[in-house]
């Protein structure tokens, strides 16, 4: 719902900056405070982290977070950080390390273990929570000794294949709906011959 006013909220660097004193009063205010309500509290929460990446991307500043200086930075930050529970900048600086390092895998590893999931990227997020919140109901259900590990791998490989799966027969059912609802590209959809057309010929 928030995606169309992003362009005007990065439109220049007080724009930026006003966004930013707003995300941080947000994050401010306790989880207690705010309602429980379609997850508002974690909306007001998360707001921050997400707007930062679209300020880095719209300023197109991963080139300078993946650098081996940034990420040995951003690690020496991190590690004071949260031994000292310092609010905000364990999490910020830990996801500077995490992104610059996964740029770095990126260039080694997509073409070979990572290309499948290139052109799904903005369906993962989309739907991948819907599988995930199946498997972790199941683990609140259903515990046992050393699960853990189990239903945490599970909820990543659903969280990743289930929706791509989804765009695949989304793609296949060749119904503009369908592919509307996953964010998907609809001037794919093939467009199929009148049955006479052949015999026109």
């Amino acid at each position: 719902l928030l995606y169309p006013i992003y362009p005007f909220l990065t439109k220049n660097k007080w724009t930026i900056i006003s966004t930013f004193a707003v995300a941080l009063g947000l994050f401010a205010i306790p989880a207690e405070n705010l309602t429980e309500f379609l997850s508002i509290y974690r909306v007001a929460h998360y707001f921050l982290y997400f707007f930062l990446g679209i300020v880095i991307n719209k300023l197109h500043l991963e080139h300078y977070i993946s650098t081996w200086t940034a990420i040995g930075i951003s690690f020496l930050v991190y590690i004071p950080a949260w031994m000292l529970h310092i609010v905000i900048v364990p999490a910020i600086s830990g996801a500077f390390v995490c992104w610059g390092l996964a740029i770095k895998i990126d260039r080694i590893l997509t073409t070979n273990l990572f290309s499948s999931f290139r052109n799904y990227t903005y369906q993962i997020f989309l739907a991948g929570i819907f599988g995930q919140m199946v498997v972790k109901i199941l683990y609140s259900r259903f515990q046992f000794p050393g699960c853990y590990p189990i239903y945490w791998i599970l909820c990543i490989l659903i969280g990743l294949y289930l929706p791509v799966g989804l765009s695949k027969l989304a793609y296949k059912s060749n119904n503009k709906f369908r592919l509307t609802m996953m964010g998907l590209n609809t001037q794919q959809i093939s467009v199929k011959k009148p049955a006479d057309i052949d015999h026109l010929k």
